[in-house]
């Protein structure tokens, strides 16, 4: 496999650089702000998010419609599932828990996919966000901890919208 390096890049050295280096302190600053080490799957979803905003911040997905809105349908999704669940489990006790959330896990990126697409707020990583609050356990702290996470890059990325460029 050869590498192949992007023709942008050898024109804009310095901004991919910038533009890299604010993704990882955001995310740095919000692993410590907001405490998300031990949230793996939602950690992983906000950084994927932060990509989008930095990388390619002039794309729709990157807009603060998109970013906050998935979030607010990723949660919303993630509460009716695991709501769902936990009745499903409490009325079915012999019903394993891991089955439960195979199931439920699917249902909750389908949910999530749908409601963001019909209201034209889509933007991928926010079914990662919605699956990782329901396999950890949904709590309304976590879910407000990614709201302010992902209004922290939207604004961020709307501050700096006119110094950055599309990478890719």
């Amino acid at each position: 496999m050869l590498i192949q390096i992007d023709e942008k890049f050898k024109n804009h050295k310095r901004q991919f650089i910038i533009q890299s280096m604010m993704v990882a302190g955001v995310i740095a600053v919000v692993m410590i702000v907001m405490d998300f080490i031990s949230e793996g799957v939602i950690i992983a979803s906000i950084g994927a998010s932060a990509s989008i905003a930095f990388a390619r911040p002039h794309t729709m997905t990157a807009s603060s419609r998109y970013l906050i809105g998935s979030y607010v349908f990723a949660i919303f999704s993630a509460w009716v599932c695991s709501t769902l669940m936990n009745f499903l489990l409490s009325v079915f006790p012999s019903f394993q828990r891991n089955t439960a959330l195979t199931v439920f896990g699917a249902m909750v990126v389908g949910l999530t996919v749908f409601l963001t697409v019909v209201t034209e707020t889509e933007h991928p990583p926010a079914s990662a966000l919605a699956l990782g609050l329901l396999i950890s356990g949904f709590n309304l702290s976590r879910a407000a901890e990614a709201i302010i996470a992902i209004t922290i890059i939207a604004l961020l990325r709307r501050i700096f919208l006119k110094y950055l460029m599309d990478l890719y």
